[in-house]
């Protein structure tokens, strides 16, 4: 196999294209993937949604210290929506169907719920719903 691979030519590759085309390959084939169970694919848009949504409100709240009240609402509210889609993954891996991975991805909904539940406490004083210090 390796010697008909080297007779070949070699081809032109347009590397940056590739790249930048990856993320938008790599969007289509997870809805593909996750829009075959509808009950996955609701905690799905949560968690993954509320993931990445409370990681940049996240950083620009707490890491550039934008201390803005609208904002600090707003990182409360997909905190809370990645909890709730965190819960909901937790439910499912109770009794998994035997097509889900086992071993360390077990763990996941824990560490989601971690990571949401913090940020919306440490968020608690930017809301304004807590004093500043507490």
């Amino acid at each position: 196999r390796v010697t008909l691979w080297r007779n070949g030519r070699s081809s032109k590759v347009d590397w940056l294209g590739g790249l930048l085309a990856m993320p938008k390959r790599y969007m289509v084939d997870l809805h593909h993937v996750v829009a075959r169970d509808k009950y996955i694919a609701n905690t799905h848009v949560a968690t993954a949604g509320g993931a990445v949504a409370s990681i940049v409100l996240a950083i620009l709240v707490h890491g550039f210290g934008l201390h803005n009240r609208l904002l600090g609402y707003a990182l409360l509210l997909v905190t809370a929506v990645m909890f709730v889609g965190a819960v909901f993954v937790y439910l499912r891996r109770l009794n998994p169907p035997a097509r889900l991975s086992k071993g360390p991805w077990m763990r996941l909904p824990k560490s989601l719920m971690a990571f949401s539940a913090s940020f919306f406490l440490v968020t608690l004083p930017v809301a304004g719903i807590l004093p500043e210090h507490f």
